[in-house]
């Protein structure tokens, strides 16, 4: 099985974005890494960070998009699209913000404009993933064995994949078994984000934290899993060297 490949997303650098572009880019172009996972450009436009990029010899494999919305979904579909030509990337990664998390109607709902998004995104190539939180995995109020994730599983495989991500199985505890999530994917975990985490819940430098990488990457490694994206909300350069450094001495172990 092909091993997965390794990127950055681009909120852990937003700030930097901002201040020093050519000084990040340049860095994580050092560091080793390849592709980025595009969330924040630091207020360029996609043509513009696309050109950035090209020239530290960075590539765009995936980006997050806006939460897609029933008022006009087709719009966040046409700009996805228009987005993902620039960039050459082929993953769309979207996520749910709605206070009416514990509800299977409002999951339904969601599941049916990722269904016709996906399958839109698809016919240009572009996979639709969903970025898994610890809320979509607990749960929904008034079903002891129904989750927000088993709702979303029912749009068709290839209009829907997800993206894990190792913070949210972790934060708030007890923790979410992997290997149960894992079983819920059967092959549609295309992306994780990787994250660590302290015993206070503060995210941590991979390998400080409390997750046991050896056995999570071991069975990441047996899904069809494509890409392992590391992340962090708010880090030194420094964290992300050590990281990556670690994922990969690990994966060749």
């Amino acid at each position: 099985m092909k091993a997965p490949q390794i990127a950055l997303q681009t909120w852990t650098i937003r700030n930097d974005l901002l201040t020093g572009a050519d000084e990040i880019l340049a860095q994580v172009r050092k560091i080793g890494f390849e592709y980025l996972e595009v969330a924040d450009t630091g207020r360029r436009t996609p043509k513009a960070f696309q050109e950035l990029c090209k020239g530290h010899e960075l590539k765009i494999m995936g980006t997050h998009d806006p939460c897609l919305t029933s008022d006009d979904p087709q719009v966040l579909i046409d700009a996805t699209k228009r987005r993902a030509a620039i960039f050459g990337s082929k993953f769309s990664t979207v996520w749910w913000d709605s206070a009416e998390r514990n509800l299977a109607a409002k999951y339904q709902e969601y599941a049916d404009l990722c269904n016709k998004a996906g399958e839109s995104l698809r016919n240009d190539g572009i996979t639709l993933c969903y970025h898994c939180y610890h809320y979509d995995l607990v749960p929904l109020e008034g079903e002891a064995n129904r989750s927000g994730l088993d709702v979303l599983l029912s749009v068709p495989k290839q209009h829907l994949c997800f993206e894990l991500d190792t913070r949210w199985l972790n934060v708030p505890r007890p923790p979410v078994s992997l290997q149960v999530v894992l079983d819920k994917f059967q092959g549609r975990c295309r992306l994780v984000h990787l994250n660590d985490v302290d015993q206070d819940d503060k995210q941590a430098t991979l390998g400080k934290g409390i997750i046991d990488w050896r056995q999570y990457i071991a069975a990441l490694r047996n899904t069809q899993a494509e890409w392992f994206i590391i992340e962090h909300t708010d880090t030194p350069n420094e964290w992300i060297k050590t990281s990556y450094r670690y994922l990969t001495t690990l994966m060749k172990a």
